[in-house]
């Protein structure tokens, strides 16, 4: 057999085949992937970040809300604290009570719903503002029962009204006496007859009697009015030192005067001045037990001292809340950075793939158009 026998004849070789259309739309296909995996990984790494910065902005939002809101209602309440202690009117006292109420049961709301919603550093402080808040009610409840039990107020009613009966009825006795006393003397001034000496004499004790009658009432009046015990003592001391100036002028008057209508009103007189004194007595022990004097005192101690505690705890809640966000901000951040990482290493990948795909696809291509080259020579 002839060599050249065994080299097939161009017309009984096939041609080769290519199998470059099926690799390339693999290899399209494998890019395509890539391309939309690193795509929707970024996509989705991009809306978790955004919904995370969104839930941070709206609970900061809130926490603002409502811890401004908590702070205004501590102010409400306080203030109508304050105004409860100076009202005299049951009406306005009850609008006082009323206006803490509402504001105690706001903050009630409000603090439930940080113990609800608050976790870690934040739970501790919201736990320490539940203390003061409680303190605070509590403390705020006895300044209103005092205020509302005012011993004061009793004092000034009872020295204004059943003491200021027995008062005017001392005082007219008086009047009378020195006005008869009066025109006694006249009348002996004008007859030449009796003791116009004498006379003069128990007009002048009468009138002093009445004017330490009208310090007494003083005294005891302006006692009402001090919010210092002290000051109130030196009042009481006054009013000890009055009785007794004007019981000597009664009894002066009892044993100078050689009248029986003198001596009967001196008698009226001194029982008239022991009743008012009675009376005086049961308004200085009011006035000692002053409820309002002790309202005062607990508002500006014990309750000023819960209010301080208790804002200072919404302060802490505050700057924690704020620090909490912080640190979720820059969670989200590096979160963020990573993600650009991701796509930046995913469109790396993408390329890097891109161009091994296109490699072997060229590769392939020149080693079909090699092979087929080969067979044509040969055939020839």
């Amino acid at each position: 057999m002839h060599p050249h026998d065994t080299i097939p004849h161009p017309s009984q070789t096939p041609p080769p085949r290519l199998e470059l259309h099926k690799r390339a739309v693999l290899a399209l296909i494998l890019i395509g992937l890539v391309a939309l995996g690193a795509s929707i990984t970024g996509v989705l790494l991009l809306r978790k970040i955004n919904g995370e910065i969104d839930a941070a902005t709206r609970t900061m939002r809130a926490n603002a809300t409502l811890t401004a809101h908590l702070r205004q209602e501590f102010l409400l309440s306080r203030m109508a604290e304050k105004n409860l202690i100076i009202e005299d009117s049951a009406s306005r006292m009850d609008e006082m009570s009323e206006r803490i109420r509402v504001s105690h049961d706001a903050m009630e709301q409000l603090i439930a719903k940080m113990e609800k919603d608050a976790t870690g550093e934040i739970a501790e402080r919201v736990k320490t503002l539940r203390e003061g808040f409680e303190d605070f009610v509590r403390e705020l409840k006895v300044v209103e029962e005092l205020s509302r039990a005012d011993t004061l107020a009793k004092a000034a009613e009872l020295s204004r009204g059943e003491g200021r009966e027995k008062f005017n009825a001392a005082r007219e006795i008086l009047i009378g006496i020195i006005a008869r006393n009066r025109e006694r003397i006249a009348a002996v001034a004008q007859s030449g007859q009796g003791d116009a000496h004498a006379l003069t004499q128990l007009v002048t004790v009468a009138r002093d009697a009445l004017e330490t009658l009208h310090d007494l009432q003083y005294s005891e009046q302006a006692s009402l009015t001090v919010f210092s015990p002290q000051e109130r003592e030196r009042y009481f001391a006054e009013l000890d030192k009055g009785l007794l100036a004007v019981r000597e002028n009664i009894a002066t008057i009892a044993a100078g005067s050689d009248s029986q209508q003198d001596r009967e009103d001196s008698a009226r007189l001194s029982q008239a001045v022991t009743e008012w004194a009675t009376l005086s007595d049961r308004v200085r022990q009011l006035a000692k037990a002053d409820t309002k004097s002790e309202a005062r005192w607990r508002s500006t101690t014990a309750v000023r001292a819960a209010f301080t505690r208790s804002s200072q705890a919404l302060e802490d809640v505050i700057e924690a809340a704020d620090r909490q966000t912080a640190d979720a901000l820059t969670s989200r951040d590096r979160s963020l950075r990573a993600s650009h990482g991701v796509l930046l290493a995913g469109a790396l990948a993408g390329v890097t793939i891109c161009t091994i795909a296109m490699w072997l696809v060229v590769n392939l291509v020149l080693r079909e158009y090699r092979a087929a080259a080969d067979v044509l020579l040969h055939a020839e």
